[in-house]
């Protein structure tokens, strides 16, 4: 999810505070952090926290800080180990916390049509749920081509929430009903969506709303 590093970290510390017992005196004993300061956090009496902080708050309870500005006052918060294996189909239910990794996403000129492979909740690979990501139908692929360089690279990560509002300027995957699938900026007019490559080499693609089939958003990228 992504938010003002301040907020991130408020989240993070409540989070814990509410589901897994620590207070704050034991947030203040792990990253020694004075108890006021981290009342601050918590409280909103202050918005403003260095990087540094949040990375220690983060990496003491094992996540990982993805900066997506460059003056780093916004971020996202998730896990460091992304990736679990199974050389099996097993169910893994929303609640313990993963999301499915259902198929290969070509992120070129042509899309694939195998999004569809598993049920939900059901897959080869898991990610373990980024903080901040509650849609229990969140869905994760892998990028392959070039199509949306340099926003997207070759063998990314990316999650996917299929309930979350898809506007213009988003990242989204487009399934069309001759059932290609599409990754792209998204862009609507009257009668068409436009799935825009940024890839110079790329030609965007427009699709009419009555062949599209559906658009789900892209709400995580694992940089």
């Amino acid at each position: 999810m992504y938010m003002k590093s301040i907020d991130a970290v408020k989240e993070l510390v409540q989070d814990h505070i509410e589901s897994h017992g620590w207070t704050v005196a034991t947030w203040a004993k792990e990253t020694s952090f004075s108890r006021q300061q981290i009342t601050r956090w918590i409280t909103g009496d202050t918005t403003n926290i260095r990087p540094s902080s949040v990375e220690k708050i983060a990496e003491t309870v094992g996540m990982h800080v993805n900066w997506l500005n460059a003056i780093q006052t916004e971020c996202e918060i998730s896990d460091y180990k992304a990736i679990v294996e199974t050389g099996d189909n097993f169910e893994m239910p929303a609640e313990k916390g993963y999301i499915p990794i259902v198929g290969m996403a070509e992120a070129g000129e042509d899309g694939i049509n195998n999004f569809d492979a598993y049920p939900v909740g059901q897959a080869d690979t898991y990610i373990k749920r980024p903080h901040g990501m509650h849609d229990q139908n969140a869905y994760g692929t892998l990028v392959e081509g070039d199509s949306m360089r340099p926003t997207l690279k070759p063998r990314q990560i990316i999650l996917v929430s299929p309930n979350s509002e898809v506007k213009n300027g988003d990242y989204a995957v487009f399934k069309a009903t001759s059932g290609d699938v599409l990754i792209g900026e998204y862009k609507a007019y009257n009668a068409y969506v436009e799935c825009i490559k940024h890839n110079a080499e790329y030609k965007n693609r427009r699709i009419k709303f009555k062949d599209l089939e559906y658009c789900h958003k892209i709400v995580w990228i694992k940089l």
